[in-house]
């Protein structure tokens, strides 16, 4: 299997290949040929699957199942061009072949395509309104385009055809924290905990939960059982919005460390609630105009602050520093954090610099 590529989508091939059920029209000779890809296909040899689909083909040139199978193996193999030209094959000998539109998605979806990617899944929903691939990956493209009702829509669809849908669970979860609805979520992750109690997924949506409500030891407690299963993407967690303002949590980057992954430098990130931001370039300097602040202070400008500048100084983001220049100045700083301190760039002092050190709660609706 090619390094890198996304475990995901290749088990949606592998299974559109081990469950394809072969057209009762095939020819004994045709039908040996592509069960004898499927073999050699369920153990990643794609190279003589793809020569035994090509040698069903031969025997039946108009062979929708040949094509699809072909077009699934070529993909593995990393040749995309000849696999979308044989899943295409396929569709045009047979509009409502579910398990080559599948494969068409996939690959319209790798190269971002997603306008395409979305006429396959509706197709696939026209010949089988119950297809649980289409309706999850539309949940997904919906939530990763911030359309929540629809995503919630699908999810609910599937859900009520297998409430066991693990998958589905876990995102309706993910849905329903993010919208604030935390008993819902919580039910929807204590669910998917029943029925793969070994997997991280729904020790992580409740550590996610209790981040977005801003209860921390909790969300790192269930975080840590997290990691003790193993978390398929740990850098990942860094990008999480309900885990802003995490970063510089000592149990927090002990817990990441554990995964290997790779800790973010700290510079500049935003500080836990209740805790204080550093300045960046402390100091005094002076100036030929008057500085000014964009908060509490005295002296003259926009709000507050005093000190000299070559230019109007500002504080540029919420905590305390100077009013500064773009050479120089001293004053008293702005923002909605107390603290006073001088500097010789933007802001500086305690609880200021360029990027906004406000207390935020953690969370925010993913994309």
């Amino acid at each position: 299997m090619t390094a890198g590529r996304r475990a995901p989508r290749v088990s949606v091939l592998r299974a559109a290949v081990l469950l394809l059920a072969l057209a009762p029209g095939c020819s004994s000779g045709e039908k040996q040929k592509l069960l004898a890809g499927n073999a050699y296909f369920s153990t990643g040899d794609y190279a003589h699957a793809a020569d035994e689909y090509r040698a069903a083909l031969a025997l039946n040139p108009e062979s929708v199942d040949g094509h699809t199978l072909l077009g699934k193996a070529l993909y593995e193999l990393g040749d995309k061009a000849g696999a979308e030209t044989e899943l295409r094959a396929a569709v045009s000998r047979d509009p409502d072949a579910t398990g080559a539109r599948m494969g068409l998605v996939v690959l319209l979806l790798g190269r971002e395509d997603r306008a395409a990617a979305k006429t396959e899944l509706n197709e696939i929903l026209r010949a089988d309104e119950n297809s649980t691939f289409a309706r999850k990956t539309l949940a997904k493209l919906a939530i990763s385009e911030g359309d929540y009702v629809a995503a919630r829509r699908e999810l609910d669809r599937v859900l009520k055809g297998d409430p066991g849908d693990i998958e589905a669970l876990y995102n309706r979860g993910v849905l329903s924290a993010r919208g604030g609805d935390g008993a819902g979520a919580l039910a929807d992750f204590e669910a998917v905990r029943a029925l793969a109690p070994e997997q991280a997924f729904a020790d992580y949506g409740v550590a996610m939960v209790h981040a977005i409500g801003g209860r921390r030891a909790e969300a790192l407690a269930a975080l840590g059982r997290a990691v003790d299963k193993g978390i398929r993407d740990p850098e990942g967690v860094f990008k999480d919005p309900a885990f802003r303002g995490f970063e510089t949590d000592p149990t927090f980057r002990a817990l990441m460390a554990r995964t290997g992954a790779k800790l973010p430098d700290t510079a500049g990130a935003a500080p836990a609630p209740g805790e204080t931001g550093t300045g960046t370039a402390a100091g005094t300097g002076t100036g030929t105009a008057a500085g000014t602040g964009t908060a509490a202070g005295t002296g003259t400008g926009t709000a507050a602050g005093t000190g000299t500048g070559t230019a109007a100084g500002t504080g540029t983001a919420a905590g305390t520093g100077t009013g500064a220049g773009t050479a120089a100045g001293t004053g008293t700083g702005t923002g909605t954090a107390a603290g006073t301190g001088t500097g010789t760039g933007a802001g500086a002092g305690a609880g200021a610099g360029s990027a906004a050190h406000a207390t935020a709660g953690p969370g925010a609706p993913r994309r």
